[in-house]
């Protein structure tokens, strides 16, 4: 009689010990949502930023320019992911963005750069300049 009363006694504890973590978990998992917005606006700044970088790099970009790539990037990065929550991303609003910074890109660079850049994009390589 006192091992089985031993026995339920451990087998409501582990359940007990179960539910908690389950719980931890469930609380921890809520708390991570609400700083994964500000986890992907860094991201999303970081990103923008590489790419800039690396066209600043490939097409020599003056400061000024580089600011203007950098803006126009973060832009279409920030609506491509509002567009991408609100499920409304699709190939037309795609190619719509992408004409939209391919514009801004083209305010911001000399024609010789924006011929570069144009001939980067169409260039098949793992990574395109966006």
């Amino acid at each position: 009689m006192k091992k089985l009363i031993i026995t339920c006694a451990l087998v409501t504890l582990g359940s007990m010990v179960s539910f908690a973590q389950s719980a931890r978990k469930i609380h921890a998992g809520s708390n991570a949502n609400v700083s994964s917005g500000q986890t992907q606006s860094v991201s999303i700044e970081k990103s923008a930023e590489a790419r800039a970088k690396k066209l600043q790099k490939d097409l020599g970009l003056n400061a000024t320019q580089y600011k203007g790539v950098y803006e126009a990037q973060l832009e279409h990065d920030k609506q491509g992911q509002a567009a991408k929550a609100n499920g409304s991303e699709g190939p037309g609003q795609a190619m719509q963005l992408q004409m939209m910074l391919d514009q801004k890109f083209k305010e911001a660079m000399t024609p010789t750069q924006y011929t570069k850049y144009e001939q980067m994009k169409a260039a098949p390589s793992t990574q395109k300049a966006h």
